[in-house]
């Protein structure tokens, strides 16, 4: 092997190496500027149904809007944190048999994911509490509601520090004994477009 040969491998070895270590450090850097605090807005639009344990079948509907905030730690390309969310604006269809709604939902949930490009795909966990309330012509009842979530969504980067993302988180809520003994809890899931900022 001449030694022309021998200097152009050294040669485009050092560049292979210089090009994947530039990429490597692309990509880290990309995943940091995630870490560090962020809020922002949401809205979209609610599924899932709750019962009337003496018949009939309440589906949420509306158009719920929020605001949320977190603080996010990257590590490399993956991406943990916590979040806060609160949501309000659930309505269901009306009923001969009354009117039942939920409302000021908050969200406390951990969040981990990937960073790709510059989208951060995640999977969410934690705990929901609300209120829920039942009205009749002859009979009302209120009080706490509660459960577990379970969330997957993404967001994007727009600049240095905008963001827009989109978010599907299902509640598995239980109710407390006067509306429980009224209707029979179910899922709530939602929907939501989300527009944020890094800080």
């Amino acid at each position: 092997m001449s030694e022309n040969i021998v200097k152009d491998m050294m040669y485009f070895g050092t560049a292979a190496l210089s090009v994947g270590g530039l990429m490597s450090a692309a990509d880290q850097v990309q995943a940091q500027t995630w870490t560090g605090p962020y809020a922002g807005l949401s809205f979209g639009a609610p599924s899932g149904t709750a019962d009337f344990k003496y018949g009939g079948t309440y589906a949420y509907t509306g158009m719920p809007g929020g605001a949320f905030a977190g603080y996010n730690m990257a590590m490399g390309d993956w991406v943990f944190g916590g979040e806060v969310a609160y949501t309000n604006g659930f309505k269901t269809d009306t009923s001969a048999y009354g009117e039942f709604a939920v409302s000021d939902l908050l969200d406390l949930r951990a969040r981990a994911g990937r960073v790709f490009g510059s989208t951060f795909v995640y999977g969410a966990l934690g705990a929901s509490f609300g209120q829920a309330s039942y009205v009749d012509s002859s009979y009302s009842a209120s009080g706490s509601i509660h459960g577990t979530n379970v969330g997957v969504g993404f967001e994007m980067g727009l600049g240095d520090r905008a963001t827009f993302g989109f978010d599907v988180t299902r509640r598995m809520m239980k109710y407390n004994s006067d509306i429980s003994s009224l209707v029979t809890p179910g899922d709530l899931t939602t929907v939501s477009v989300r527009v944020g900022m890094r800080f």
